[in-house]
């Protein structure tokens, strides 16, 4: 999971909402089929760099949906929140994924709890996971409930995912140059496949190849990792 920086709501959005009327009022199922949900996800993909907001999977408009964190329906529904931009993450589509079972925000559904759900807005939702070099994620603290929760509620522990990010991981050719690599070099490399591509869109997976690359020199990693490197 990689920390998300929500960025101001699109002009039009915002209008769009002050349009009440006598005959109508802003609301998700008037939002359905209009431009302005487009605009939406425009931007929501944009302020993402074009990755899921749970498993950092590249996305496209094609292939993502919009997510509500806190769901509009069901048991633990927000109606508040349905058309608050805050509330709204774009999250990839696993029905379109061969060979995926479902995870992200269409395992999630309706389910919902602030104690147990790590929301991709907190600031510190990406020191609470961490990732093997053969693309496997865990809780970083044994005994936070949080993180094994959300991994398994949002299921980001699948095999079809661990696959892409360990094909991610070896794509990136780290295990090519690490061997003669300085730790301040590993350390720069790792910030940068943190950073923005020209297109501003992040690699994917880009917070576990970083992880790996930050623990690579790590006292024990390698010997726990031996086999996948």
């Amino acid at each position: 999971m990689k920390h998300i920086q929500k960025t101001v709501e699109p002009t039009e959005f915002t209008e769009w909402k002050k349009g009440v009327s006598s005959d109508w009022a802003p609301s998700w199922g008037a939002l359905d089929g209009s431009p302005i949900k487009q605009v939406v996800k425009n931007a929501l993909l944009d302020e993402q760099g074009r990755i899921c907001c749970y498993c950092g999977i590249s996305i496209r408009n094609e292939d993502s949906h919009i997510e509500h964190f806190r769901p509009r329906r069901g048991p633990h529904a927000w109606p508040g929140g349905e058309l608050d931009y805050q509330n709204l993450h774009a999250s990839c589509l696993s029905d379109q994924q061969d060979g995926a079972k479902p995870h992200c925000g269409m395992k999630k559904g309706d389910w919902f709890d602030p104690h147990l759900l790590i929301s991709p807005l907190d600031p510190g939702c990406e020191a609470r996971f961490g990732y093997r070099a053969d693309g496997a994620m865990f809780a970083q603290t044994t005994g936070d409930t949080a993180a094994e929760t959300t991994m398994n509620r949002l299921g980001l522990q699948i095999e079809f995912l661990n696959a892409h990010r360990r094909k991610a991981i070896e794509a990136s050719g780290l295990f090519d140059v690490l061997a003669d690599a300085s730790a301040d070099e590993i350390q720069a490399w790792a910030d940068t496949l943190m950073q923005r591509g020209p297109d501003g869109a992040f690699t994917e997976f880009c917070f576990a190849t970083a992880y790996v690359l930050k623990h690579y020199s790590t006292a024990g990693w390698m010997k726990k990792n031996q086999n996948d490197v």
